[in-house]
């Protein structure tokens, strides 16, 4: 079954990550698992450290990022288990690949008896609390997000884990080359957006969130690009990453060129005083994001920002 769209935990107004510390865990004694030449590869994460012995066989994926980073390195995934919120359907990203897809009734939920009957040698979960990775890791080495100062962790980031994890680096070192050069080639093409402002926001019929911080895996996404997070978005931050603005603060969304989420849909951003006037809408610099998309620029893969780049972005540049 091909792979489904995937969130990762990722509802840009809903998480505000406290990074923790925990004992790591240990490695795989599956025998189906290959010995390292090179010897063991650790990973740190916000919970602690997570050692290999040995090259994955059997593995489980919790998080878009990484299973579309596996399915572009041309590593097996055995189960993925998404969000029921964000359908089923491939990513139109995501590159071919077989695994069996288990929805799950959010992406919060961790039905830990069923990823355990797939008896994995690790689980490559992304954003979960403490609490689920200490129960996962008595199942299998487990991945949560390994940047301890960002709410997701980059693409590079988890693109280079995958290498080392699975003995893949020099693939990853291709796709990460592959990527680079669709950002300078957009660079290139688009003098006129280096230094332009952008913002990243969520209205959910009630709600506006924005994307607060440059840290961001979004944000630095976009600064690949030559764009800058705006700063009236760093003016309402006060420290968080991702965070929600009252309707009376719709100016925030002033930059050059705006990613706008509207989960109700693009329609209902007609009842959303004040943004007709905005003035990315007036030059035709919007990029508007269905839900899937959305969460492919919040937890973005190697394979999500170069889909971003050539069938988002790069249109909507191109008609302004």
């Amino acid at each position: 079954m091909s792979s489904s769209a995937k969130h990762l935990g990722v509802v840009l107004v809903g998480i505000l990550l406290v990074a923790l510390s925990a004992c790591g865990s240990g490695s795989s004694d599956d025998s189906t698992a290959s010995k390292r030449p090179s010897g063991p590869v650790t990973i740190s994460h916000q919970y602690g450290e997570t050692t290999f012995d040995s090259v994955p066989k059997t593995v489980v994926t919790l998080s878009m990022q990484w299973s579309d980073t596996l399915a572009t390195l041309d590593i097996p995934i055995a189960a993925e288990f998404v969000a029921s919120t964000f359908g089923t359907d491939p990513a139109p990203w995501t590159p071919a690949h077989e695994s069996t897809v288990i929805a799950r009734e959010s992406d919060t939920e961790v039905p830990l008896e069923e990823i355990a009957s797939y008896k994995p040698d690790v689980i490559l979960a992304g954003y979960i609390d403490e609490k689920n990775y200490d129960a996962l890791s008595d199942i299998a080495p487990t991945i949560p997000v390994m940047d301890t100062e960002a709410q997701q962790d980059s693409w590079e980031d988890v693109l280079a884990a995958t290498g080392k994890i699975f003995d893949r680096e020099d693939a990853a070192a291709k796709a990460q080359a592959s990527a680079d050069e669709t950002f300078a080639q957009f660079k290139a093409d688009h003098p006129e957006a280096q230094g332009q402002t952008f913002v990243f926001s969520q209205y959910s019929g009630d709600k506006l969130a924005v994307v607060a911080a440059e840290s961001d895996p979004a944000s630095r996404f976009m600064a690949a690009l030559g764009f800058t997070l705006d700063p009236a978005v760093l003016d309402v931050a006060k420290g968080n990453a991702r965070v929600f603005i009252s309707f009376e603060q719709i100016d925030v969304l002033s930059s050059d060129l705006l990613l706008m989420w509207s989960i109700p849909g693009k329609d209902a951003l007609a009842d959303l005083t004040g943004f007709d006037s905005l003035p990315a809408v007036k030059s035709g610099q919007v990029v508007y994001l269905d839900n899937l998309i959305a969460a492919g620029l919040s937890s973005p893969s190697v394979a999500s920002v170069t889909y971003a780049v050539t069938d988002l972005i790069e249109p909507v540049m191109a008609q302004a």
